[in-house]
């Protein structure tokens, strides 16, 4: 027990670490964050620390609660262990494409597009019907283009689905839809 002050504080043992620590709250079990987010983890045979903590259902993305704000914990984790706040207008990307993983190893910061042609890459991005912004399945698509290489007129196509001319163009050209054969 220390005294300071005339108040009475006492040390405790950190859950993760062991260390001694003073409590800045009389519920803290952690001597700091670095604890806190190590206390959750299992490491996976592919070298990923996965977060056991709470997970948000969007996702699939750790959370952990730091100074009484929810953040997302492969956030925290780059933060800790590069000593630094992630940059404005940056973001924390997954090398392993795992989102419970937080090993700083396999996390890098990079920009929206750099986000996004990551999700691209790995299948991530619903395209086709699966986007909420189609107007035409898989079906619809392949009959246009039968009907294309027929030498039906475009505007009559477009009128049949309910789409522009543009839609129609963007589909003969291979612009959308080209990964469906």
């Amino acid at each position: 027990m220390i005294v300071r002050h005339g108040k009475r504080l006492f040390k405790r043992p950190c859950r993760h670490c062991g260390s001694d620590f003073q409590p800045t709250w009389s519920g803290s079990r952690y001597c700091g964050t670095r604890c806190q987010i190590m206390s959750r983890v299992s490491v996976s045979a592919s070298g990923c620390f996965e977060w056991t903590g709470s997970i948000l259902p969007v996702g699939g993305y750790g959370c952990v609660r730091i100074n009484g704000r929810t953040c997302r914990a492969h956030i925290v984790s780059w933060e800790i262990h590069n000593n630094t706040k992630v940059p404005a207008g940056l973001f924390v990307l997954h090398e392993c494409d795992n989102p419970k993983c937080v090993n700083p190893k396999h996390l890098r910061v990079g920009t929206a597009k750099q986000n996004m042609e990551d999700a691209s890459k790995r299948g991530r991005l619903p395209r086709g019907e699966k986007s909420v912004r189609a107007k035409l399945t898989e079906r619809n698509v392949i009959e246009i283009r039968k009907r294309l290489a027929s030498g039906e007129i475009r505007r009559t196509i477009a009128a049949d689905f309910g789409v522009g001319i543009g839609a129609i163009d963007e589909i003969a050209w291979g612009n959308n839809w080209a990964w469906l054969k």
